[in-house]
């Protein structure tokens, strides 16, 4: 599956200073690259009332996914605390 970054998944990435997050995070996209559908991806969850937007939950964090065709936009990497509010 292609993968894109938004500006704003960029500026939270640079946010991040845990380096062992920063690890599962990569991880997360290469599981979401090397995926042909993302129904493939493990954890992924839709998230409701936003439109065609997933989720991965990685530790108090979530991997926010823009999906159209079969590319995936990542959008944003916030607290799970934070996630509605900043989507809408």
């Amino acid at each position: 599956m292609e993968v894109r970054y938004t500006a704003g998944f960029d500026r939270d990435l640079d946010r991040l200073r845990d380096t062992q997050l920063r690890r599962r995070v990569d991880g997360a996209i290469d599981e979401i690259e090397a995926a042909s559908r993302l129904t493939e991806v493990s954890g992924i969850r839709r998230l409701t009332g936003v439109g065609p937007r997933y989720r991965i939950r990685i530790r108090k964090y979530r991997l926010i996914i823009l999906l159209e065709e079969n590319v995936a936009y990542l959008e944003r990497f916030i607290r799970r605390s934070n996630d509605y509010r900043e989507l809408r």
